[in-house]
């Protein structure tokens, strides 16, 4: 029973990933320099047990856009896979901040983006490819 469970535990490990050796392995970002893959992200939340839909991202060589449309402003990608956006995101609410964001590369790349309100209440965002 317990070496099913070790198999069964490692079989799940495989098709989710290496345990996160693929954070920060981006795509052919803008001239192939290791950005962001272009495209649009659909970003969601858990909110009381439901999927909320906040807006997308758009990344078009090193710049970006979203949540409301729109371009923002230069990123920037680290090698420990932290994204860094220069100048916020359109369609927040006032007094809202992004306080992290990590990029997920693997068989299911995610940018995942934490956004703080005025009062210290974390949302977590998922933002995944489209197409």
């Amino acid at each position: 029973m317990r070496l099913a469970a070790v198999i069964l535990a490692g079989a799940v490990l495989t098709a989710c990933g290496n345990g996160g050796d693929d954070v920060g392995e981006a795509g052919a970002g803008p001239g192939g320099a290791g950005g962001l893959p272009d495209g649009t992200y659909s970003c969601i939340y858990l909110s009381g047990g439901m999927l909320m839909h906040l807006g997308e991202v758009v990344i078009s060589g090193d710049r970006y856009g979203g949540f409301s449309g729109g371009r923002r402003g230069a990123y920037s990608l680290g090698a420990d896979g932290a994204v860094e956006f220069s100048d916020g995101f359109a369609g927040m609410p006032d007094g809202f901040e992004v306080s992290s964001s990590q990029w997920r590369a693997g068989p299911t790349p995610l940018l995942a983006i934490s956004i703080t309100s005025p009062s210290g209440n974390r949302i977590d965002l998922d933002c995944e490819p489209q197409g």
